[in-house]
């Protein structure tokens, strides 16, 4: 990982932490305190706050350009959103926290009480929202979705509507799980079963990262990553926890995912590849060498020609399906930055603004078998006038963003007043 961190107490000489969260900047994850009954009580003693604010500091070393000055709203509420899934989920995979969470739901339980759907939904939305110390950031993850919650200009705000699609895809396929097994579970039964379907959704979205592009990362991204990652550790999906993630995401505005090619890399026949295979598995240079050597490839990714690849990452991962088969695979990434006058950036991709200068990007995913076979490619066309007609802000637009997001960019999250 390319980022060092360092702890609150390590910091505790340059300033004293009155709040929690990352600093991209000084990659120090702090961790201050709240109130409590007249108490100071420190945040790194709460599982999911910590969790949340590393899951920061390990996707910023995971992918740099996803909060980086560069990066829009979108990418900074993805970062939320992410965090606060790992937080939630991994404090809810604890069967004894979901016990505890039915009980309080259904007012105590007594021998013969039901536990219904309204109980389960309750107690897994209740959770989440009182889960962070931080006060109201989490509030909107129930009721009607707003049309233009992927225009919200606060990052948390807009992150938290994904953040509820996962959960009530986690709270369907509960019911579901509780439904197969009948209703003379007991409510210890039922813990269990809420407690591995937060695991089986938590190690979705965690395995779908290693499918994403590097930059410019948005929701259908997200979406294709967990369900092309799932596939290849599950190719069957009797229960449906796939198709339930998609129909959550397709409610709230997000194309669904057609697995039809969904690996991306029909078109690329015929690419020519390294004598030795193993290289693309260690060596940054081979890889880039392999893309520019391949037309097909490089007329995809729209590289400009004269400028080099500013950024070259290669990870080997292996990772254990549910049935103990081992997948062995090796990710590639890589970033390119072109930095255009005003004039030849409106020239050339239409854009306009009062800028001297402006910096294009764009890149890709790249994932090659055991063998160093190409299985999967997820590209962001660098030279591509439509995408970055979308994904060009304006100055107007910068300025709006970088003013809402002044609070999560390059800054740790306080907790309140």
């Amino acid at each position: 990982m390319a980022a060092c961190f360092r702890t609150a107490a390590e910091a505790r000489d340059l300033v004293t932490a009155t709040d929690t969260g990352y600093e991209r900047g000084t990659n120090i994850i702090r961790f201050g305190s709240v109130d409590r009954m007249g108490y100071k009580v420190p945040t790194a003693l709460f599982r999911d706050i910590v969790a949340h604010e590393v899951t920061h500091a390990i996707l910023d070393g995971f992918r740099p350009a996803w909060a980086d000055q560069l990066a829009t709203i979108e990418q900074l509420a993805l970062h939320e959103a992410l965090a606060d899934l790992v937080a939630i989920l991994q404090v809810f995979s604890s069967w004894e926290v979901v016990y505890r969470q039915l009980e309080a739901a259904a007012g105590g339980f007594e021998a013969g009480q039901v536990v219904d759907d309204a109980v389960l939904q309750r107690s897994l939305f209740d959770f989440a929202r009182d889960l962070f110390a931080r006060g109201p950031l989490r509030e909107p993850f129930v009721g009607a979705v707003p049309e233009d919650w992927q225009e919200l200009e606060e990052p948390h705000a807009r992150g938290a509507v994904v953040v509820g699609a996962v959960l009530r895809a986690v709270h369907k396929l509960w019911s579901e799980r509780n439904a197969r097994f009948g209703d003379n579970q007991s409510l210890q039964q039922k813990a269990e079963s809420g407690s591995i379907v937060a695991t089986r959704v938590l190690r979705m979205v965690i395995r779908g990262l290693s499918y994403m592009p590097p930059v410019d990362v948005g929701w259908r991204d997200l979406l294709r990553g967990i369900i092309a990652a799932d596939l290849d550790m599950v190719p069957e999906d009797p229960h449906g926890y796939r198709e339930t993630l998609q129909a959550e995401f397709s409610a709230i505005g997000v194309r669904r995912v057609s697995l039809n090619n969904i690996s991306g890399v029909d078109n690329y026949q015929g690419l020519r590849y390294p004598i030795r295979l193993s290289a693309l598995g260690s060596d940054p240079q081979e890889v880039q060498r392999f893309v520019w050597e391949n037309p097909r490839l490089l007329d995809a990714a729209r590289l400009e020609r004269r400028t080099p690849l500013s950024s070259t990452r290669v990870r080997t991962s292996e990772r254990v399906s549910p049935d103990g088969f081992i997948i062995s695979e090796i990710g590639a990434s890589f970033i390119q930055t072109v930095r255009m006058s005003r004039r030849e950036a409106y020239v050339r991709l239409g854009l306009k603004t009062r800028r001297d200068y402006v910096d294009i990007r764009g890149g890709g995913l790249l994932r090659f078998d055991a063998g160093g076979r190409l299985v999967y490619a997820a590209l962001k066309p660098v030279m591509d006038r439509d995408r970055q007609t979308l994904q060009f802000r304006s100055d107007v637009q910068r300025d709006a963003e970088e003013a809402a997001s002044s609070g999560v960019r390059n800054k740790f999250h306080g907790t309140g007043d």
